[in-house]
């Protein structure tokens, strides 16, 4: 080790102020910095008591291992290095973006399709731009799979499934619903079709607990109602309420007054009949 031998160099020449021992580097990232610092002060201390020519020559048995830069050319060589490296990346994108073309079998071809075989040529060298477009490419036989967006296509209605998607079928989508407005003007003898109007319902609640179906029916007889029906409810599972509610129904015919807030008692509350459908029974 250099350091060694400078050491025991030093202690040959009987000087003072040099340490009997070396202080062992632990192996570290900064050890050979270290080392490389204790040499340095051991020649500035020999340079300084002028023993630097009874130090022998120390040479280098294997020149391959000593730089042939000077220190500040040391820079422009890694410089060199990072520069080719970019060369050799960048030959390999051309390599991927450009592939070599396919050498053809030698055969007769018209004018025509020598044409044609130029402007396709042409077309790939702009096409080959991108790696969209080069995947894109049907003759290319590099291993990339084309992957396209297809938009899925809604089952029509058929024999199987006469509703349609959209009317109850087999996919999952919300039923259509709409109300015939042709009159039935049929003057023959033949049985008349005749729709029959669905009925107003709602839920009537917050009325006094004493409340009567025949009064609330009478009070929405004189406001104009037509066909109205009415039915207390009754709490479940006994419990008790201060309040009265009431099922009412009516024509709808009456639909401008059913749902207008004057012809209801002040206070009261009025929601539209809910009706649950039992799914799993379809």
């Amino acid at each position: 080790m250099p350091k060694k031998m400078l050491h025991n160099e030093l202690l040959k020449l009987n000087a003072d102020g040099w340490p009997d021992r070396l202080v062992p580097r632990r192996a570290s990232d900064n050890r050979a910095r270290l080392n490389t610092e204790d040499i340095l002060k051991m020649i500035e201390g020999a340079d300084e008591r002028g023993l630097i020519s009874q130090l022998p020559r120390f040479v280098a048995a294997d020149l391959t291992r000593v730089p042939t830069l000077n220190p500040e050319d040391l820079e422009l060589s890694v410089m060199a290095k990072k520069l080719k490296r970019i060369e050799q990346q960048l030959q390999v994108h051309d390599q991927l973006l450009c592939p070599a073309p396919r050498q053809q079998q030698p055969q007769q071809t018209s004018t025509a399709n020598a044409l044609n075989t130029v402007a396709a040529e042409s077309v790939r060298d702009e096409d080959t731009t991108s790696w969209a477009n080069l995947a894109s490419m049907k003759d290319t036989d590099d291993g990339y799979t084309v992957v396209s967006y297809q938009r899925r296509q809604r089952p029509s209605a058929s024999v199987d499934n006469p509703r349609g998607p959209n009317d109850g079928g087999s996919t999952s989508h919300r039923a259509r619903r709409l109300i015939g407005t042709k009159a039935n003007n049929d003057t023959s003898d033949r049985p008349a079709v005749v729709a029959v109007q669905r009925r107003l319902m709602a839920f009537v609640g917050r009325l006094h607990k004493d409340t009567t179906e025949d009064q609330l029916q009478s009070w929405l007889v004189t406001a104009g109602l037509q066909e109205v029906k009415c039915k207390k409810l009754t709490p479940k599972n006994g419990k008790e309420f201060n309040t009265a509610a009431f099922f009412v129904s009516s024509a709808a015919a009456s639909k401008d007054l059913f749902y207008d807030e004057q012809t209801w008692p002040a206070g009261c509350e009025l929601r539209d009949w809910y009706i649950k459908t039992n799914h799993s029974s379809q």
